[in-house]
């Protein structure tokens, strides 16, 4: 046995053991036997005595450290791969929809038209995106370099960009109603455009789409970030970049190739019919940013963000307003003005609210639903594994579309609770609505960038496994009946 080095404090003795390599779960006890050996000038004295250590589970995660997942051991031409196929993957996504859908009736527009319009619309629409994600990846490595730990969608913790970004769908919204119009157009789909204002149209719209897109975590995407956020910023820069030109590829595709463009429909009435239906997904848009805000800050969120709505609409609706004198039209731009300039006063206000105080405090929003799991912490995971038990850890956010829909089809059916219980499984869920560095640590130990994340711990295992981004009732009932 090799010699034991002790430390003697006034609290008592303290002798460090070293955990063998054995890939077993983590002892419930240690006993042993000690014995002290006092020197004195008669000789020495020895005394031994029997001791049985109970195993604190506050240590087992040093004990028994969670293994990084293959985000760290990717090459950067595997995660600029990757990226690009999570940014195709993301096109397919219900939180980008709506806008890919107004993308989708701007190209039906400009079919029949010169190809040279098409090839314009389809770059600026791509160049919109590329500089979306390019100035995400400097806020990303600013924050990085002062604060240490990002992760994706970490803007939505925020409750003033969740009001900022619930105000946008609002507008465009009121713009493809019909209500009024921008430079002739919005997003390449007004009557009458000049080939500036579909250009530009085309970029925004570009913007809009991952802006929207933030919240949503896709297969091969979750790999690439993990990979992206812990690398220097000139690679953090090309993955977000693939990541970018993989969500505008297809569109981009489809400007550039009239065998393609021939398969679109003719323009028609139809396109202001879309138009005016395309509206009420970006109205359902904000309704949900608003409920996400209601979670990060409770019901003065929804004072907030109903009033700084009524205020825009005042102000659209003045703008609209025909005047026979310039007075009269500077008097409707300042009203307006000012009624656009009292809607973000009430942005500014959550900052001095209770949103601040609950986003920074980690604590779990109310849109998240505990019923039946248990909160997540570290200790508890660790200490149900210790003891053998399946353990399942679902890590969510309010303002994850992802995580919703999995909680709908896979993780709250009959048949998935069902077997959870057969198998004793511990349910745990970790809300990272807001900032929580707990998570945002474990996040980064596993090499995700964001959530959704599911991990499950069979019995008996060293480390909980790594489940994919898109679950299934079937693929979870599959696991549970894992036993290693």
């Amino acid at each position: 046995m090799a010699k034991q080095t002790a430390r003697v404090t006034v609290d008592g003795i303290t002798i460090p053991l070293k955990r063998g390599d054995a890939k077993a779960a983590p002892p419930q006890q240690i006993a042993g036997t000690l014995v002290l050996t006092e020197k004195t000038g008669d000789g020495e004295h020895r005394q031994a005595f029997d001791v049985t250590a109970k195993l604190d589970p506050a240590f087992v995660p040093a004990a028994a450290p969670l293994a990084a997942s293959g985000a760290a051991s990717l090459s950067l031409a595997e995660a600029l791969l990757f990226a690009l196929l999570g940014g195709l993957i993301l096109n397919l996504m219900p939180c980008v929809f709506p806008v890919l859908a107004m993308k989708a009736a701007a190209f039906a527009r400009l079919a029949g038209r010169e190809r040279s319009a098409m090839r314009r619309d389809g770059v600026a629409y791509t160049a919109g995106v590329l500089a979306a994600f390019a100035a995400m990846a400097a806020v990303v490595l600013a924050i990085r370099s002062s604060v240490g730990d990002v992760s994706w969608g970490f803007q939505f913790q925020s409750p003033i960009f969740s009001l900022l970004v619930a105000y946008v769908f609002f507008v465009v919204g009121l713009n493809l109603a019909g209500v009024f119009e921008i430079g002739g157009g919005f997003a390449g789909m007004g009557q009458g455009l000049t080939a500036k204002s579909g250009v530009t149209g085309a970029f925004f719209t570009g913007v809009l789409a991952v802006v929207v897109a933030t919240p949503c975590t896709v297969p091969f995407m979750a790999a690439a970030l993990g990979f992206a956020l812990s690398q220097p910023a000139p690679q953090t820069v090309a993955v977000l970049l693939a990541l970018g030109l993989g969500l505008a590829l297809p569109y981009l595709a489809l400007s550039m190739t009239p065998a393609l463009q021939r398969l679109m429909p003719r323009p028609g009435v139809w396109m202001d019919r879309l138009r005016q239906f395309l509206a009420f997904p970006m109205f359902a848009s904000a309704v949900w940013m608003i409920w996400v805000l209601t979670q990060q800050t409770g019901p003065d969120g929804v004072i907030y963000a109903l009033g700084g709505m009524v205020l825009i609409g005042f102000a659209v609706w003045l703008l609209q307003l025909g005047s026979p004198s310039p007075s009269g039209t500077w008097l409707r731009r300042g009203l307006a003005g000012v009624a656009v300039l009292l809607a973000l006063a009430a942005v500014l206000k959550l900052e001095d609210g209770p949103a601040t105080a609950a986003s920074a405090s980690g604590g779990p929003s109310q849109g998240v639903d505990f019923e039946g799991w248990e909160k997540f912490s570290r200790q508890r995971m660790t200490e149900a594994a210790a003891a053998g038990k399946p353990v399942f850890v679902d890590f969510t956010a309010a303002w994850c579309i992802t995580c919703l829909v999995n909680e709908r089809v896979a993780l709250e059916t009959a048949a998935t609770r069902q077997a959870f219980a057969q198998t004793g499984t511990v349910k745990l869920k970790g809300d990272w609505t807001n900032r929580d560095p707990e998570i945002t640590g474990l996040l980064k130990e596993l090499g995700r960038a964001g959530v959704p994340l599911y991990l499950y711990w069979p019995p008996g295992a060293e480390r909980p496994k790594i489940l994919p981004q898109v679950l299934t009732e079937t693929a979870i009932l599959s696991e549970l009946q894992t036993k290693r």
